[in-house]
């Protein structure tokens, strides 16, 4: 068993030698590998011959009535459809989400669910994996990237370069999703990112770590008058709020 594989994806002696043992397995022998990002161990032809099992992250996300089984099953908690459905949505069925979520809902109660998901604080479970597990390896043009990103709910290839300002944004993406930076792509006529809503949030509490306040209202200025051309008024209202500048929000509104 090899955990944590996306430490040492990118050393070509170690891919090799499991390459290598992969290929040269007897057949009483089972290799289980774990990552949080894409191994590039599989070849097209394993792929084919089914002899390799791939479980990826669409595979392990629970439906609400495995994650009130899950609650009931560890903690006892027995929680009605409401709270169920809090905890799909803003989890997205990430197991170590549910997991440390069950534990908040055994110590606290219901009630601080709310202010868990809205705003992770630093001692929170949720905020201290995704800061010290997830984020730790992250380099700073990286991380620069991903707090500008936090402030769009979605954004295409395109639609990010524009407003933040970003070259390269495509390879950006595909680095984010090979070292599992819980980015979501939306296969459509255009593909579009998104976030997992607790990634997001996280890196929204941490953005000023990064970001002037004048560069985060700026970045927010920026995305408004983009979605004013395109004329997706809704975001670019959200926008302004979110900039402290309500009156060119009403003035949108009223128009």
């Amino acid at each position: 068993m090899l955990d944590d594989f996306q430490l040492v994806k990118d050393s070509t002696e170690i891919t090799s030698s499991i390459q290598y043992l992969i290929n040269n397995l007897p057949d009483n022998c089972t290799f289980f590998i774990s990552s949080r990002s894409e191994t590039g161990l599989i070849t097209a032809k394993q792929a084919l011959e089914k002899n390799i099992l791939n479980i990826s992250r669409d595979h392990l996300c629970f439906s609400e009535e495995e994650i009130k089984k899950l609650l009931i099953k560890i903690w006892g908690y027995k929680t009605n459809q409401k709270l169920i459905q809090k905890i799909k949505q803003n989890t997205e069925g990430w197991v170590a989400g549910i997991m440390m979520t069950g534990q908040v809902l055994s110590k606290c109660g219901a009630q601080e669910i709310d202010a868990v998901f809205e705003k992770p604080g630093e001692k929170d479970l949720l905020y201290q994996y995704i800061t010290l597990e997830v984020l730790k390896t992250v380099d700073h043009r990286l991380m620069l990237f991903l707090v500008k990103a936090a402030i769009l709910d979605e954004f295409t290839a395109a639609e990010a370069g524009k407003i933040l300002g970003v070259k390269n944004v495509s390879q950006i993406l595909f680095q984010c999703e090979k070292q599992g930076m819980f980015i979501q792509r939306i296969i459509g006529e255009v593909t579009t990112y998104r976030f997992h809503e607790l990634f997001r949030k996280v890196l929204l509490q941490i953005q000023s770590e990064y970001l002037s306040k004048a560069e985060i209202e700026s970045y927010h200025l920026q995305a408004a008058a983009y979605y004013i051309e395109s004329k997706i008024f809704n975001r670019a209202i959200k926008h302004f709020i979110a900039s402290g500048n309500i009156p060119l929000a009403v003035e949108l509104v009223t128009r």
